[in-house]
This record gives structure tokens, sequence and C-alpha cells, in this order.
């Protein structure tokens, strides 16, 4: 009986992982496209406003919002997310559900769309918000040391590199997590 208790447990978490690195790289795709297009547009702007970029620019304290379009790259990111919260609260919860009752898991309720909503704008929101701040400080921190554009150019591509990659993957394994234990409790109650 012990055996197959572990045999059982040792399978649900082989197929828990397996769902959970699916949710994360649905979150990372997200993010890395969102990011991608990001730094496409703050390159724009760096070589459109070449001739405008020197210390007194950067004392303007809005600048940065200048760059890109951060709300609506906020609300883009925010659909991607409910989109894929809603898959995760959907299996996961249906999952957690049926192991406890038999029935069926409603992921339409006005309490777990309110969680998808909610917390699909308020990670987007925080994200756009770090970005947004790294670019202004490295370009701010550019433009101090009198830097060429390609240097500038640089900085904006470290950012993003780091934004694609590590930041990406940090995002999409704690928000899948997150999405997951919310369909765990939220099935449990």
């Amino acid at each position: 009986a012990i055996e197959n208790r572990t045999e059982i447990g040792n399978a649900k978490v082989k197929a828990y992982t397996l769902k959970a690195a699916k949710y994360e790289r649905m979150i990372m795709r997200a993010s890395r496209n969102m990011f991608n297009k990001q730094k496409q547009d703050v390159k724009d702007w760096l070589q459109d406003n070449a001739s405008n970029l020197n210390k007194a620019f950067v004392k303007r304290k809005d600048w940065a919002s200048d760059m890109v379009d951060w709300e609506e790259y906020t609300n883009e990111f925010t659909a991607e997310l409910e989109k894929i919260f809603a898959i995760i609260i959907d299996e996961i919860g249906t999952e957690a559900f049926n192991a406890l009752v038999e029935g069926e898991f409603d992921p339409y309720t006005q309490t777990i769309q309110n969680f998808i909503k909610n917390n699909s704008l308020q990670v987007a929101k925080e994200i756009n918000t770090e970005t947004e701040k790294q670019i202004r400080a490295t370009l701010a921190q550019g433009m101090r040391e009198n830097e060429t554009i390609q240097e500038l150019t640089a900085r904006i591509m470290q950012v993003f590199g780091t934004a694609s990659t590590y930041r990406a993957f940090m995002i999409a394994r704690t928000e899948a997590a997150m999405a997951e234990n919310y369909s765990d409790v939220v099935a449990w109650e």
C-alpha cells in the first residue's frame, strides 16, 4: 500500500512539474515578446531623438515616458496574462476540484474573474514600471557621461537582454506558481 501511494505521489509530482513548465513557457514567451517590442521602440526613439539628448534633457522627470507607450504595453501584457491565468486556473482548478469531489469546477465565478483581471493588471504594471525605471536609469547615466548613440544603444541592449532572459524566466516562474497555487486554493474552497 505504501509503495502504491509513493508511485501515485511520484506520478502526480511529475504531472504537476510538466504542467508548471508548460505554464512558465507561456508566460515567458509573452514576456519576451513584450520586451522585444519595447526594445525596438526604445531603440527607435533613441535614433529619432539623438540630437535632443543631453544632460539637461534628462532633468525633465517624465522624459522616459516619451520613449514607449508604457500604458499600451501594460494593457497588452495584461490581456496576455489574463488568457494564460485563465488557462492555468481552469486546468489546475478542475484537477484539484475533481480530486476532492464529483462535479464541475467553475472557473468563471466572479471571484476568479476578478482575481484574473486584477492580478494580471498588477503584474503587468509592476513589470513595465520596473523596465521603465531601468531604461531611465541606464540612459540617464549614459547621457551624464556624454556617451554616443551607439553606447546608449548598447546600454538598451543590455537592459533588454537581461529582461528577455533572466527577468522573463523569473516572471514566468513566479506568476505561474502563483496562479497554480491560487487554482488549488479556490478549487478546495
